[in-house]
């Protein structure tokens, strides 16, 4: 099973299209199935990630949402995508109130372990089992992924 990724972005699609194909590793527009902008919506309402599910064909629980912000992160979690926050300063880990610090959390995409093969489990038969990746750190040994480590 081949993993798309898609980019959704808060600024222009166009313009991160551009930014991928120029960097250090090449081209990497190469591995992204398509861009999407704010012209779908906000990434603060939920409403925007169920219209992006229909542009992408897919169910939630067959989607993993990565983002650097908490609110955009719970708004796809309103919709069932299951979300892991991509936090790479200590700084941004101490702003997050109570409830955000219980969403899975990584510094690095190299920490995230998906097993394409695992079965999907619908989350609205069970909201608390919404299938999350592994997640693998010497640094975070807990699934909540509690800093551990200094900037």
């Amino acid at each position: 099973m081949a993993i798309e990724v898609y980019v959704y972005s808060n600024g222009w699609a166009e313009a991160n299209r551009r930014f991928l194909s120029k960097t250090n590793h090449g081209d990497l527009n190469s591995f992204i199935s398509d861009h999407f902008d704010t012209t779908l919506g906000s990434p603060l309402q939920p409403n925007t990630y169920k219209q992006l599910l229909t542009k992408i064909h897919h169910k939630p629980e067959d989607v993993l949402f990565l983002t650097k912000s908490p609110e955009e992160a719970s708004a796809a979690q309103t919709v069932l995508i299951p979300s892991v926050l991509v936090m790479t300063h200590r700084r941004n880990i101490e702003k997050l109130n109570e409830t955000q610090k219980q969403m899975i959390r990584v510094r690095s995409f190299n920490e995230l372990e998906l097993d394409v093969n695992a079965p999907s489990i619908d989350p609205k038969q069970n909201p608390s089992s919404v299938p999350v990746p592994e997640i693998e750190s010497s640094r975070n040994p807990s699934p909540m992924g509690e800093a551990g480590s200094n900037e």
